[in-house]
């Protein structure tokens, strides 16, 4: 039986704690069914995410023909610097023969020789090696620079799709969490008191 019941005001709190668990049961079940379409919307952007993927293959295989032109680049840069070099010396000994010889035609002629060969080879060094060189740099450059300018884009844009319904779901759950925290405060408010007498039998 239960006897000595005591009412007490906190009793009037009953309807808001009923109201805060009814408004906490519907928040999780908007959370639920919000989380079930995000998964669902997400799952529409896989064609998205494997063209980000392929984007990201190519980029790697892209970066890594590019360096390998980069090589070839800085080594062929090498070479034409030491052949400067050599016309450089050619050209300054064919200059100072001529300064000091009585017949330049005939005493210099060895070194007129030495720079025209030397000349020769740096252009043909240059239109052989260097010039090709320097453009398959820039090609495979530009086609990094291209697939790092659609990954961006791609990303971006996956990004600001998503980005609203996340946004929304954590609006949800930010609100159950002020909701249970009302409903806790309530909960600790008790409405009436009462004894409770009872007999075992024995």
């Amino acid at each position: 039986t239960v006897s000595a019941v005591s009412l007490r005001q906190n009793l009037d709190f009953c309807p808001g704690v009923r109201q805060a668990n009814q408004a906490a049961n519907s928040t999780l079940t908007s959370a639920a069914t919000l989380a079930a379409r995000i998964e669902t919307m997400i799952a529409s952007f896989d064609p998205l995410n494997a063209t980000i993927e392929q984007i990201e293959t190519d980029l790697a295989a892209a970066t890594l023909s590019r360096n390998v032109a980069e090589a070839a680049l800085d080594s062929a840069q090498e070479e034409r610097t030491l052949l400067e070099d050599d016309l450089r010396e050619a050209q300054a000994a064919l200059a100072d023969c001529r300064l000091i010889a009585i017949d330049p035609v005939f005493e210099c002629q060895a070194d007129a020789d030495l720079v025209t060969a030397t000349r020769t080879e740096l252009r043909s060094f240059l239109q052989t090696t260097f010039l090709p060189a320097q453009r398959a740099f820039s090609a495979a450059d530009a086609v990094v620079n291209s697939h790092t300018t659609r990954l961006t884009r791609e990303t971006t844009r996956y990004a600001r799709a998503i980005e609203p319904l996340i946004d929304l779901q954590d609006s949800l759950f930010s609100l159950n969490t002020t909701i249970f925290q009302v409903y806790q405060q309530y909960t600790r408010l008790a409405g009436l008191s009462a004894t409770l007498n009872y007999s075992t039998g024995w």
